[in-house]
């Protein structure tokens, strides 16, 4: 799987934030379940001027497509990893859908946003087959 089709991450600056508040990312408590939600949910409530934390020894499971739009001074900081869906063909059906989606599994929009990734070799990966 190429993640270059499932990802896309449109940054309108690089600046260093200064964040507020730290939130942690739930993980959904059916193991392989979607996380998805948990991830809007969590984002959603903490807002602008935040660190979200994917948390450390955690697979999140994107099964279904992240928009982000609006961000202001945020941080995402992978300390854990994220799984994408291996069933190449719904993935396809989905992001090429543009009614629904923007065309892409992950889209990211927003203003001093910030990406961090574990120091861990086991943590901070995007997963796909």
């Amino acid at each position: 799987m190429h993640l270059s089709t499932l990802l896309s991450f449109f940054i309108l600056s690089s600046a260093a934030p200064t964040l507020a508040k730290t939130c942690i990312i739930p993980k959904n408590p059916i193991s392989s379940g979607d996380d998805s939600p948990f991830i809007i949910n969590a984002t959603t409530a903490c807002g602008n001027n935040s660190t979200y934390v994917f948390s450390s020894g955690i697979t999140y499971n994107l099964l279904t497509p992240l928009s982000f739009k609006n961000l202001e001074n945020v941080q995402f900081s992978f300390e854990g990893n994220i799984s994408l869906s291996g069933n190449v063909t719904a993935v396809e059906e989905v992001v090429l859908n543009s009614k629904i989606y923007p065309g892409h599994w992950i889209t990211i929009q927003g203003t001093n946003v910030e990406f961090s990734g574990s120091t861990r070799e086991d943590g901070g990966w995007f997963l796909g087959e």
